[in-house]
């Protein structure tokens, strides 16, 4: 489970003209610049088989739910209420990891890592 995202092209003048063409390329959703409802603080990997980088995650607030056409490296996209989110937190073991880590539950699906450290950023946002 993961967020649309990737790795600044030399053609993408800022981080966030990276964000709206890494979400249109893998799902079909064009962002207005308009619609850029801010950004959440840097996040980076505690993975340290992942090589050092820096994520900014961007936050766009849409009128009406777009259609999603997932690219090649989506296998299928879901919509999510935040309320879902916020009731499904646990605690899971992973494989690779000695210590439990935290993750939301999505019906038989599993939400942890980076992409959980944005979601509850996130969330944590919106309670403020």
């Amino acid at each position: 489970m993961a967020l649309p995202g990737g790795r600044k092209e030399s053609q993408d003048k800022d981080l966030l003209e990276t964000a709206r063409r890494e979400t249109a390329e893998e799902t079909g959703v064009k962002l207005p610049s308009s619609s850029l409802a801010g950004m959440l603080k840097d996040l980076r990997p505690r993975n340290r088989s992942i090589p050092k980088l820096t994520l900014r995650p961007y936050v766009f607030a849409l009128r009406s739910k777009p259609q999603v056409r997932p690219g090649a490296e989506v296998a299928q996209a879901l919509w999510v209420p935040l309320s879902r989110l916020r009731g499904s937190r646990c605690r899971i073991h992973v494989p690779e990891r000695r210590l439990p880590v935290d993750a939301f539950l999505v019906g038989p699906r599993i939400v942890w890592g980076i992409t959980y450290r944005i979601l509850e950023n996130f969330i944590a946002k919106q309670a403020r």
